[in-house]
């Protein structure tokens, strides 16, 4: 009894074997090189989906994955020709593996999923606009924090955010240059009003 399952473990490790080596051997340095080209035709995008837990959560989707080829990201692997998974903001890498090629990496995707500012949908943010104020963007590169934030808003309402003020502060900036010019031009009236009283003495 023992010799027969002896022999049945030996002659299917064998089979296993085998089929290995063939596996092995259909995938050498040109197929290897052929799938590394067709891994760099993969496409991928992401979108921006949500805060939860103070994680912010991005959908990235990958294009053009044939079925010679899968994704590897945090040790799950994905087959389907248009492939969605799930990510953190940060940099983060998926690795393309060959189907048939005993898990031979062909590639590697590195993204940078940019950090959503939360601040951008705030009611001071609507009210002022990214374009006004660097930390109301959507990807505003930089920690802040919420008395940051806020600081900043009161800057930017307290320096010149009115048409008015902003008038106030360009006469405060450049008040020599029109005093010189007001002294130039009553200069220019006073000598005209002296050669014209001349002028008529004289006639």
């Amino acid at each position: 009894m023992r010799r027969r399952l002896f022999s049945l473990f030996s002659i299917l490790f064998i089979f296993i074997f085998n089929i290995n080596c063939v596996n092995a051997e259909a995938c050498d340095n040109a197929d290897i090189e052929r799938l590394e080209q067709v891994a760099q035709g993969i496409s991928y995008s992401y979108e921006y989906m949500a805060d939860e837990f103070n994680v912010q959560i991005y959908e990235v989707t990958f294009g053009n994955l044939t079925d010679e080829l899968y994704i590897r990201y945090n040790d799950l692997d994905y087959f389907e020709n248009d492939v969605v998974i799930y990510a953190e903001s940060g940099v983060r890498t998926f690795d393309v593996y060959a189907y048939n090629c005993f898990e031979e990496k062909v590639g590697t995707i590195t993204l940078e999923l940019p950090k959503f500012n939360e601040y951008s949908l705030s009611d001071e943010c609507l009210e002022i606009g990214s374009d006004n104020l660097s930390v109301c963007d959507e990807w505003y590169d930089g920690e802040l924090s919420y008395d940051d934030f806020m600081m900043e808003v009161a800057e930017y309402r307290n320096d010149g955010s009115t048409t008015s003020e902003l008038l106030i502060n360009f006469f405060v900036n450049n008040y020599l240059f029109f005093l010189l010019a007001f002294v130039v031009l009553v200069a220019i009236i006073v000598a005209i009003v002296l050669y014209r009283r001349k002028r008529n003495r004289l006639d």
